[in-house]
């Protein structure tokens, strides 16, 4: 997940929410519907459950807006473990 667009994405059409870095999570967590928030990481990023693991999101991108990091735009959001990953412009 990188730049050149368009990187890899989550959602579809204006409210596209553009993912540009991340990792896979060394961890296995609960198991969790993909797209759950799993946990925030401040300065890291945030996890996020998968079909097979989780991932470490480190920055994202809302259309529109500047690139930034995962955990501030999950707190700009009021996201928290449990809520589901989309994009909402």
């Amino acid at each position: 997940m990188t730049h050149p667009y368009p990187g890899a994405f989550v959602g579809n059409g204006p409210g596209r929410l553009f993912l540009w870095s991340g990792a896979a999570a060394l961890e296995v967590g609960p198991p969790a519907v993909p797209g759950t928030l799993l946990a925030l990481r401040p300065g890291e990023g945030i996890v996020v459950a998968t079909g097979r693991g989780s991932l470490v999101l480190r920055r994202l991108q809302d259309p529109g807006r500047s690139e930034e990091p995962a955990d501030g735009w999950a707190r700009r959001r009021g996201l928290g473990p449990g809520d589901w990953l989309e994009g909402r412009g």
